[in-house]
Parts: C-alpha cells; structure tokens; sequence
C-alpha cells in the first residue's frame, strides 16, 4: 500500500498483530518449558526413588557390586554413610558426599540430591542435570527460534492478507487524491461483489454522482444569474453614460453619478471574475495548447511594466536566465488572466511608500516551469495562509485595503484548469506567489 492514510493503518494493524501474536507464542514458549521442566524434575525424583528402592533393602557384597554398577559420569552418585562415614560409594562417586545432610529432595546448581535415613544408614543419591541442563537449553532455544519465526511468518502472512484484503481500499484512496489533486469528481472503481468492500464502494459512488449532479446545477445556475447580472449592469452603465453626457449639471448629482458609475464598474469585473471562474472549473485539460514559456514571461512582464508605471513609488525589476525554448501546455488565456490578477495583488498589496515588484524564474520542480512574482509590503499572517486561497477571503492585514478577496482564489481556479499549481511564501517582508505549468516532453 502507497498511499498515506491506508499506508498508516496497514502498519499500524500489522504493528498489533505482530504483538499479539508474539505475545501468544512468548507466553505459549513459557508454558511449553514450564511443563517440560517439570516432567524432567519428576522424571529426576521418580529415577532416584526407584535408585533407593533397588539398592536400600541391599548389604554387604550385594549392595557393593549393584554400587558398583553406577560408572558413568551422567549416572547417580551414590553414598552410604554409616556411623558418621562414608562406608560405600559408586566408583563414579568421586567427590565427598556434601558435608550438610537434609532428608528429602534438594536442587543444587548442577545437581538433584535425594537423601534418606534407613535404618542406621543414610543414603545419599545425586542425580547430575548435565544431559538435562542440554535437554532445557536445547528446549528453550528451540522455543526462542520458534516463536521469532512464528512472529514473523504470522505478520509476513497477515501482511499479504491484509494487503490483499484492502486493496480495493487502496484503489479508493488513490482515486480520491487523484480527485483532490485534479479537483474533479469521478466515480471510484468497483471490486468483484463478492469483495467485503463492494457496498461501500456501491455507496460511495451513489453519493459522488449526487453531488456531482447537484454541483452542475448550481454552476448552471450560477451562470444564467451572472450572465443576467452582467446584462443587467451593461444597461444601467449605458444609461449611467447617458446621465454624465446629458443629464445631471450640479456638482453633487455629479458625483453622485460619478460614484454609481464606479460601483457598477466593480460589480461588472465581479461578474466577470465569477463567470471566468465558472469557466474555468468546466475547462477540460484536452483543450490546453502548446505555448513557449519565454513568450508568457516577456507578455507577463510588458504587462507588469506597463501597470506599475502609473505607480512612481514602486519600482520593478525583471530577472535574467530565462529558458527561451522550453514549451509548456496551458491556455494563454487563463495564463495571462491568472498573472494579470497576481500582478494587480502585488502592487495592492505592496510597500506604500517604497513598494517592489520583481519577476523571476521559479524554483525547480521535475515536469514544471513556472514564474514567481515577489513584492514587498505587508506579510500574510500564518494564520491567513491556510485561507487565503478561499473566495471572498481577506486577511488579516489586508482589510483596510479596498478589495473583494477574489484575486487569489481566481488564480488558482485558472491554474488549475491548466493542472498547474500555485503557491505562496510570506516572509522577511516579501511575499512570492508562484505559477507553475507543465513543461512538454
């Protein structure tokens, strides 16, 4: 799995199921030990009883020569003492007996003693863990290895299960960024119907076509009332015009026509912003054309030239090192409008007494080329940043600017439609904007 989300959660279930099943063949391997320790231990006690009771009723030549046959070293031990001596003992007994005497079972570091009083004669029977210290070792190692493979053969094939399980998951997830990422909607692939997600893919896609329907018509409507706004204020300029040339004399009618006049100017580039934006979100990508990036940077800067030569205050500076043959995919028209609307913002927006605008060669990215336009003035607040793109936004420091908070998120409609991409630093008094398009092959 690729993507973030469904990446996330895999390793997450498969970080769980590694401890639980760890956890189940540690606490198995403890169990397993314990209960072959202990058949071991009985075995000990049941192999000395039965050495005492082979040997304890015995005297003189007969328990010499059953003494006698105990010669190996991993056999029992075996003492008589009598009369506070040792009076017998196995040949493979060739060590004291220990000096301190208990009746009963003792468990030494490499020993099991069983020791016991009969009649005037204590027997002392040491039975060695040597081979039985291998038999734990062996055991225990076997367990270890065991468990560490288990865990890993149970996440290896829990792994492939759930992996297997989600992938119609992860064919989800990856429609959906390419959704957030393209700004379209488009139905989610389907698995088999047999699959544990097919009714909720089902579901999914039954909501997306609502929305999808639902978002047309409101872009339909939107369009009819727009397209009527902007008939609308046509007529009431054409008559405003009328008034100025024949109508009203006195000062204040003047200005009164005057301030109509401008208001309905701004509700008409209103309309007209809405209407591109509306254009630009049913733009299809098969419609952008070829177009040399040298030729957008030289009419971006005319432009840029040209409109901050009515502002003496602010100077302009165009970088050197553009690449005058590499082609980009755009719609020239969509390219110019989105620079001339962050070309308006810089100057808006810049220092009002010594203001800057420079135009330069954005930053790397593999399959883009693009321009930043820089200006100095006030910064955009951290706390904007994340809103600045949305309609009708205005920061912090900027609401005593006139403005409608439409420029920045026009701009990114009509990159978008180009499937560029547009961003946004403000920092150390200068704040850059930059416009990407895709570079052609």
């Amino acid at each position: 799995m690729t993507h973030g989300g469904g990446s996330r959660a895999f390793h997450v279930f498969i970080r769980q199921i590694t401890r639980v099943a760890a956890t189940t063949l540690i606490m198995f391997s403890l169990t397993t030990l314990g209960i072959a320790l202990w058949h071991m231990f009985h075995d000990i006690r049941s192999h000395a009883q039965h050495t005492l009771a082979v040997i304890g009723t015995l005297y003189g030549t007969g328990l010499s020569q059953a003494l006698h046959t105990y010669n190996q070293p991993d056999e029992s031990h075996i003492w008589v003492i009598q009369g506070g001596r040792v009076v017998l003992k196995s040949p493979n007994a060739r060590t004291d007996p220990p000096k301190r005497i208990m009746d009963g079972f003792i468990q030494t570091l490499n020993s099991y003693q069983f020791a016991t009083s009969h009649r005037e004669r204590t027997f002392i029977i040491d039975v060695p863990l040597n081979g039985y210290d291998f038999l734990a070792t062996f055991l225990l190692v076997l367990l270890v290895v065991g468990s560490a493979a288990g865990t890993l053969i149970i996440r290896a094939a829990a792994g492939a299960l759930l992996q297997k399980t989600l992938q119609p998951v992860d064919s989800m997830i990856s429609s959906a960024e390419h959704m957030l990422n393209a700004g379209t909607t488009e139905p989610l692939p389907i698995p088999s119907p047999d699959d544990a997600f097919y009714d909720l893919s089902v579901l999914i896609n039954r909501l997306l076509f609502d929305l999808r329907e639902r978002h047309k018509r409101e872009q339909a409507q939107l369009a009819d009332v727009t397209h009527h706004l902007r008939t609308l204020l046509t007529v009431i300029q054409g008559n405003l015009n009328v008034l100025q040339r024949d109508g009203l004399t006195s000062s204040p009618g003047k200005a009164a026509l005057t301030a109509i006049d401008s208001t309905t100017f701004k509700m008409k580039s209103l309309v007209s912003d809405l209407l591109i934006m509306e254009q630009a979100s049913n733009f299809s990508p098969d419609l952008l054309k070829p177009m040399r990036y040298w030729d957008l940077v030289q009419e971006v800067a005319e432009y840029a030239r040209a409109f901050i030569s009515e502002f003496p205050h602010i100077s302009f500076e165009t970088a050197a090192g553009w690449d005058s043959e590499i082609q980009i995919l755009v719609h020239p028209e969509f390219a110019r409008r989105a620079f001339w609307t962050i070309v308006d913002n810089a100057v808006k927006y810049c220092d009002s007494s010594r203001g800057y605008i420079g135009i330069f060669p954005a930053g790397n990215v593999p399959g883009f080329i693009g321009i930043t336009v820089a200006n100095n003035g006030r910064e955009i607040s951290p706390a904007d940043m994340p809103h600045i793109f949305g309609r009708f936004y205005r920061g912090t420091h900027s609401r005593d600017i006139p403005g409608i908070g439409l420029g920045l998120s026009l701009a990114r409609s009509l990159i978008r439609a180009q499937n560029g991409t547009i961003d946004i630093t403000s920092k150390n008094g200068l704040t850059r904007v930059t416009l990407r398009f895709h570079v052609l092959p």
